[in-house]
């Protein structure tokens, strides 16, 4: 049923972990730090048991999509945007996460980033009668099942970047990085602890991709930059293209909404000036925090991180 809910029925805002345990001598499902960060879990952590953004969901399991789909209409506080990087050739990469804190309070939280892997196929031991396909597996938590202490101020954005490695028998292809905040404080239940938001990004997307994280990449001998970063009332871009044509500067905010575009044409080896007045399309002034630029020109594309003061 958690499949069904999590891939099929709300791929785009469930980010599920399937935790198993020795029960069942499950020796291909079953990870050491899944199994420490399961006893973290508080209140009965009987199997099964379902854990809805830190919520302990006492009824039955025919009655588990009614409780997800019910918690799933309750605002989240926090946006998170994710990033990252991979290398199939040496199993190393590392994941970004951009943290946005939309509340009117301080969040204080355990920062977790965990790998899963789909599609892991497993026959119990117990006669070997029982044969199933397992999604949202955990294969390693980052740094560890406690995670790190997190905090953001209100209405403040966080970049957080841990690196990791994926080694056979995991399959990459078949792994997803999931980054989430959660409560380190019981709430008034003692059941309860709070995940402030999360969110999921499938390792297959990150293969060849990299962040431009100083803002200054040169792609194919296109050359584009910021003046000065961070910013405060305006974003200068200044670009040198190999040959005259137009581009588009494609402005986003930490959840990855587009916010507004810059366009216009330069002239071949000359440096020209383009100017985003920090307003979105409605032309209003954004928010102080975290943006993301893309610039496009003739096939180039370059990508870069804003910070608006």
């Amino acid at each position: 049923m958690l499949d069904n809910i999590a891939i099929n029925l709300y791929p785009d805002r469930i980010a599920a972990i399937e935790i198993h345990t020795r029960q069942w001598m499950d020796t291909l499902c079953y990870n050491a730090e899944a199994y420490q960060r399961w006893l973290t879990f508080p209140g009965d952590a009987n199997p099964s048991r379902l854990y809805i953004d830190g919520h302990r969901d006492p009824s039955y399991y025919y009655t588990w999509q009614d409780s997800i789909v019910n918690r799933m209409n309750k605002p989240a506080t926090v946006t998170i945007r994710m990033l990252g990087s991979f290398n199939p050739g040496n199993g190393s990469g590392s994941v970004t996460g951009i943290y946005r804190n939309d509340s009117n309070a301080t969040i204080t939280g355990r920062l977790m980033f965990v790998i899963v892997e789909d599609s892991v196929y497993y026959m119990d031991s117990l006669g070997g009668q029982a044969k199933e396909w397992h999604n949202h597996t955990p294969r390693d938590y980052i740094p560890g099942p406690l995670g790190t202490i997190f905090t953001i101020a209100a209405g403040d954005s966080v970049i957080y970047t841990q690196p990791f490695t994926i080694s056979l028998p995991v399959r990459y292809e078949y792994c997803s990085i999931i980054t989430y905040i959660q409560d380190t404080t019981l709430g008034p239940d003692l059941v309860t602890r709070k995940i402030y938001q999360g969110s999921m990004i499938k390792v297959s997307q990150m293969v060849g991709i990299a962040e431009g994280e100083r803002s200054n990449i040169a792609i194919a001998n296109v050359c584009v930059r910021i003046a000065a970063n961070p910013c405060r009332h305006y974003v200068e871009f200044e670009i040198r293209l190999p040959a005259s044509g137009e581009y588009a500067i494609d402005i986003f905010d930490a959840a990855g909404r587009l916010v507004n575009t810059v366009e216009g044409i330069a002239s071949a080896g000359e440096e020209k000036s383009a100017i985003w007045d920090g307003c979105d399309r409605p032309m209003k002034r954004v928010k102080p925090g975290i943006y993301f630029y893309r610039f496009k020109c003739a096939g180039y594309i370059a990508r870069g991180k804003i910070i608006i003061l």
